[in-house]
């Protein structure tokens, strides 16, 4: 906004101990004042801000005034954008944070940081000896953090906006679990059993992949002797892959304490996509194939970043396994991005191949042979975003 603009603009930050009667009020003035522009902070805290949603459009807006509405309720707004403001309002999403954005704002150029944070707009927080940093909001730091901001940011928002709508009419299935007070446990165990499928079928799947391959040449031919080692030589995956396993299944059995039948998986996912907490995609096949998998990806990749660091230092705790980030340069990282018939594949599903590059935490670098190394930060932080109009 330029000076004149800001001149005309006023800022609402709504509490749950505002009412819609009040907002009203308060918009007759702003309206008789002549304010152009109104920021409504945290609007779906008002109890009936669902069912009267439309008295900002059909009232407010129709006589000149720009309404910006925001809150961490993301299913409060897709109740009301689906009723009440349908057609009437345009939504912006800000789950979906690019990484030049997020390093932007909070000057953190780290691609780890922005994976398990970078949905939340938040910094993260790395030093464990720090008491301060197991500060309430402190998501996706630990376990337990974890299952707070489901508990809160997810499972409560889901249960308030289905309370507040409709008088609570659009519980559907859901309301005998919510009348038992089991809707937070129920909602936690569908996430987690989602998000466990998803790591069973990696820990199944990349332990027989060419990634311990790679792991073992790097670590057979480390320069430093001190970091030289044959361990995965004699490394049996079938091993940890039973012990990550047990894990899983401990942590399973620890979480059944209610009955969670189907109808209620297929409701609680549906407002789970509602809050842009996840999307269901399915797999592309080279070459091209009618048989496509379906995934659920979290939007929250801190979720699953999380449960993971949880399970390997579970591992770690019973074996001599150190995990690394490796900045370094191996033939195998390009192998396929060189294959020309894989390229000849990837032209005729995708188009045309414009560049090829290895994105990697290490420094942007030509090898001799012409493969380009561009470090990871550096590549996201120059996408540029199309411009329309």
């Amino acid at each position: 906004m330029n000076e004149e603009e800001q001149k005309s603009a006023i800022y609402i930050k709504a509490s749950t101990e505002n009412t819609i009667e009040e907002l009203n009020a308060d918009l007759k003035i702003a309206n008789k004042l002549k304010y152009k522009y109104v920021l409504i902070d945290e609007i779906t805290l008002i109890e009936k801000f669902i069912d009267n949603a439309a008295l900002l459009s059909d009232v407010y807006a129709v006589q000149g005034m720009k309404i910006v509405l925001s809150g961490t309720d993301s299913l409060g707004f897709w109740f009301a954008q689906n009723e009440e403001l349908y057609d009437r309002a345009v939504t912006v999403h800000t789950t979906f944070v690019p990484f030049r954005e997020y390093s932007r704002l909070l000057k953190i150029d780290d691609i780890d940081e922005y994976i398990r944070y970078g949905g939340t707009l938040k910094a993260g927080e790395t030093n464990f000896e720090d008491t301060d940093a197991n500060a309430f909001d402190a998501s996706f730091r630990t376990d337990e953090s974890t299952r707070r901001y489901i508990d809160t940011a997810i499972a409560q928002n889901i249960q308030h906006s289905l309370k507040c709508y409709d008088r609570g009419n659009h519980f559907r299935n859901l309301i005998d679990l919510y009348k038992k007070d089991e809707l937070t446990n129920a909602i936690n165990r569908i996430i987690e059993d989602m998000n466990q499928a998803f790591t069973v079928d990696v820990i199944t799947r990349d332990f027989n992949s060419s990634d311990l391959g790679s792991a073992k040449d790097l670590l057979r031919r480390e320069k430093a002797e001190t970091k030289r080692t044959d361990f995965l030589d004699t490394f049996d995956a079938s091993e940890v892959t039973k012990k990550l396993m047990d894990i899983l299944k401990n942590r399973n059995i620890e979480r059944q304490s209610i009955e969670i039948k189907e109808v209620h998986i297929q409701e609680i996912t549906e407002y789970l996509q509602a809050l842009d907490l996840l999307q269901i995609v399915y797999t592309e096949n080279i070459p091209i194939s009618n048989k496509k998998e379906e995934r659920i990806i979290f939007t929250q990749s801190g979720m699953r970043f999380c449960q993971v660091q949880v399970l390997v230092y579970s591992l770690m705790q019973d074996e001599v396994f150190e995990i690394k980030h490796s900045k370094q340069m191996i033939s195998t990282q390009y192998r396929h991005i060189n294959n020309e018939e894989k390229i000849v594949l990837t032209e005729a599903q995708f188009g045309k191949v414009i560049r090829k590059c290895v994105l990697y935490r290490g420094e942007s670098k030509v090898l001799e042979n012409g493969v380009e190394y561009k470090n990871v930060e550096e590549f996201l932080k120059g996408m540029c975003t199309s411009k329309v109009g």
